[in-house]
This record gives structure tokens, sequence and C-alpha cells, in this order.
């Protein structure tokens, strides 16, 4: 990350940024942190600051190969991360179609390129996922369990309103067992009682969405990140 970090910023505005922008990436801790935890952020990030750093090349010089790198490494990111694959509709798709030295017909094709390498890249996963599992998962199904965990008396009330609780899908557990069936439909279960909760307080959900903004910019109880 530190030298894709370093990478973009030299491309972007020259070396002495591109050494202070690898300078913060090294100490920043959001970028290390999760690390040990064998976590997959680190790597998308690289992915995605990749990503960009070929946009910027794209952009100054439009190449069938540049267009194709984009959509692979939207690919890659989102292998990494499933939400990943909106690189595509907010950062490919703008730029090739925004690109005014080129006709629109080249425009398109640049695009469709991308997607088509994107897809490419995402199909061996996708049919290894369909072969596999009873109900169809694209990329990943990890989002499903963080409706439980963000809908739930604790993330609603009390210390950690607005925020989640990793102890609701354990408390769940410990009453009547591990969920019977496969990764798919396991992941479903947890969906579904996460939303049968959000359905059933749906006259809290605006204060509980207030509070979520809020601690997306620290200014609600910002010491609980620190």
């Amino acid at each position: 990350v530190v030298a894709t970090v370093w990478l973009l910023a030299r491309h972007v505005a020259g070396p002495l940024i591109g050494l202070l922008a690898a300078a913060a990436a090294a100490v920043y801790p959001n970028l290390w942190l999760i690390d040990g935890l064998l976590y997959p952020e680190g790597l998308m990030t690289g992915l995605v600051v990749l990503c960009v750093y070929m946009a910027y090349r794209w952009r100054e010089r439009p190449s069938w190969a540049a267009a194709a790198a984009i959509g692979a490494l939207i690919a890659l990111a989102a292998l990494a991360r499933g939400e990943g694959v909106l690189l595509g509709g907010l950062l490919a798709m703008p730029l090739m179609l925004r690109q005014r030295d080129l006709s629109w017909m080249r425009r398109w094709q640049h695009l469709v390129l991308a997607g088509v390498t994107c897809l490419v890249v995402l199909a061996p996963w996708v049919v290894r996922n369909t072969a596999k599992f009873e109900h169809f998962v694209p990329l990943s199904n990890n989002g499903n369990e963080v409706m439980v965990y963000a809908n739930c008396a604790t993330a609603y009330d009390g210390p950690l309103a607005g925020y989640w609780d990793f102890q609701c899908q354990q408390k769940v557990r410990n009453e009547i067992g591990e969920i019977p069936g496969d990764e798919s439909e396991v992941a479903l279960y947890w969906r579904d009682l996460g939303f049968d909760y959000a359905r059933e307080h749906a006259s809290e959900l605006p204060r509980v969405v207030a509070l979520r903004v809020l601690r997306q910019f620290e200014l609600f109880r910002p010491l609980q990140n620190v």
C-alpha cells in the first residue's frame, strides 16, 4: 500500500508529494492495524490505489491495455472485498464516458472492454460459488452478517448506539447453537434476523441512522474509535 500510494502521489503531484504521501501511509494506523488479523482491507486498499493510478494513466493517454487493466483491477479489488465492484460505476464509467478527446463510439468501446475484462477475472470465483452453495453468492456473503451486528438492542441504544455489536450474534449462538446449512444459508439467516429487528424497531431507525452518520465523521463518541 505504501508503494502504491507513493506511485500514485508521485504521478499526480511530483516526487516530493509522493514521498510525503508514502510516509503518511506508512504510519497511518488504519492502513496497518488490521494486517495482523489477516483481513482483506489492506490488499483491497492497494488494489484501489493501483486502479486510481491506472485511471490517471488512461486519462492522459487512452489505450486498450489501460482500459483492460482498469477492469482487471476493479475485479481484483472486488475479490478482496465485494464493494470493490462499485468502482465500475463510480470510477470507470464517468472516467471513460467523459473523455472528450475520444468519440462516443470509442468511449463506449473502452468502457465495454473494461467491463468484459472485469467479468472475465470475476468469472472463476462466481462459477465456483454457483456450483458450491445452495443460494447464489456472486462475490461474498459477509455483508449479510453485518445486518445482525448493526440491528440489535445494543446497537440501537446504550454505549454502542449507532455502532455495531458483534456480541449480538454470539448471544444468539449461545442460545440456539450453530445455524445449520452451508455458508449461504447461514448468512441469509443472520440477514433476516437483522432485518426483522429493524422492521420491529422502525420508529428508532431515524435516530440510529443519524448517529451512524455522526459517527462516520467522528462527531459522536469519537473516543470509541480511538
